[in-house]
């Protein structure tokens, strides 16, 4: 395994000195089109969210109560392409905080904190500025950026990541999710889209989603 893991970090520094445009800045959209709930969808524009989120911090659990049909085989398609594959993880169990998601000015997404979902490779923040970041794995970096739109109670949000290994970009992965929002509590859809071309190297590509509830 050492072996192989040099190997492909051997070809993957080599690939780095031969493309300088493996260090150009994050390939992140100007605009997306959000999903909310029921399939409604709005197109956004990068480093928005839902305002009513507006400076505001979530606590995220899982929600085993709740009966959604989440998709967990090839032929159910995800809501920002790709198939809901399922197997992308393991999930903590539902009475685990998944992690604290922190809203800034115009309820954009700033940062996921205590994160509990893949620590050991994501590690226990996400930053989403746009910019990027180093993650645990060594080599490994992300940038992502915020979308969301509102429609009353109803919501939707997400936050593609660009990932690079030693400067060369490996996959993409999509963020997101949807409900509706009380003064206490929010229930919803969280899902995870993940389209890797070293699917071995970090997970499988693929994609999932589950409801959730968050309490601020």
């Amino acid at each position: 395994m050492a072996k192989r893991t040099g190997g492909v970090i051997w070809v993957v520094c080599s690939l780095t000195l031969g493309f300088s445009g493996c260090f150009g800045p994050p390939n992140l959209p100007e605009e997306l089109e959000v999903v909310l709930p029921n399939n409604v969808r709005r197109t956004a524009l990068a480093n928005t969210g839902p305002i009513a989120f507006e400076n505001s911090t979530w606590a995220v659990f899982l929600n085993p109560d709740a009966e959604v049909a989440t998709g967990d085989t090839s032929t159910t398609p995800g809501p920002y392409g790709g198939f809901l594959t399922g197997g992308v993880g393991t999930l903590p169990s539902a009475d685990t905080r998944l992690y604290f998601i922190h809203f800034g000015d115009g309820g954009r997404l700033l940062r996921v904190s205590d994160n509990q979902i893949a620590p050991e490779i994501i590690g226990d923040e996400l930053i989403i500025d746009g910019a990027f970041h180093s993650q645990r794995l060594a080599g490994l970096t992300y940038a992502a950026v915020s979308f969301g739109a509102a429609e009353g109670d109803q919501f939707g949000i997400a936050f593609p990541m660009d990932f690079r290994f030693f400067g060369v970009p490996i996959g993409t992965v999509i963020i997101y999710a949807w409900g509706t929002r009380t003064e206490e509590r929010v229930d919803g859809i969280l899902g995870r889209l993940f389209d890797f071309s070293l699917p071995e190297f970090i997970v499988h590509s693929g994609g999932d989603q589950f409801p959730i509830f968050a309490i601020p």
